[in-house]
């Protein structure tokens, strides 16, 4: 048990200094119109596109899934949503060497994730994360190809500034 709280409170201060070095290398905008967020594929949680309420900021297509208000007063509470498809062709003709039937050949490997990032205010986030992996034309199928939803990540992360940075405890996986 304290082991767990040791890594609960290594990674708070880890992910404080990380978002610390973010805000510093993003560059807050004080003055002018906001910057629009970069998306973010590998840690989408990152994202924070409470920027599209200020009107000044030019919207893209999709915005209105990237941003939905939830309240009219406080541009911190909204619904992100997002969706990524990741299609890779591979072939494999002397898996293993050619020694087991059955390996060699070419499938495609298709990966679509959907999240959905809650704000509650500065300070509370919902961030969940869903998978399906699939392979097309493989013959057999590790787990990693079976066609099911599986859960990539989901946790509510809870923000605090202290001192000159930001603690972050995130509850989940």
């Amino acid at each position: 048990m304290n082991f767990l709280l040791a890594v609960m409170i290594a990674t708070c201060g880890l992910q404080a200094s990380i978002a610390q070095a973010q805000d510093t290398e993003q560059g807050s905008v004080t003055s002018g119109t906001p910057e629009r967020p970069t998306i973010l594929p590998d840690r989408r949680w990152q994202e924070d596109w409470s920027v599209l309420a200020d009107p000044r900021v030019q919207h893209e297509p999709l915005d209105k899934l990237k941003y939905i208000a939830l309240s009219p007063n406080d541009a911190n509470i909204y619904v992100s949503l997002g969706l990524d498809l990741r299609v890779r062709v591979e072939a494999n003709h002397a898996a293993q060497f050619g020694t087991r039937p059955g390996l060699a050949g070419e499938w495609v490997l298709n990966r679509l994730e959907w999240h959905a990032d809650l704000r509650l205010g500065p300070h509370v986030q919902v961030f969940t994360q869903l998978q399906s992996a699939f392979a097309p034309g493989k013959d057999i199928l590790t787990p990693v190809d079976q066609d099911r939803l599986d859960v990539e990540q989901a946790f509510i992360g809870l923000t605090e500034s202290i001192g000159g940075g930001r603690m972050i405890l995130r509850l989940g996986g």
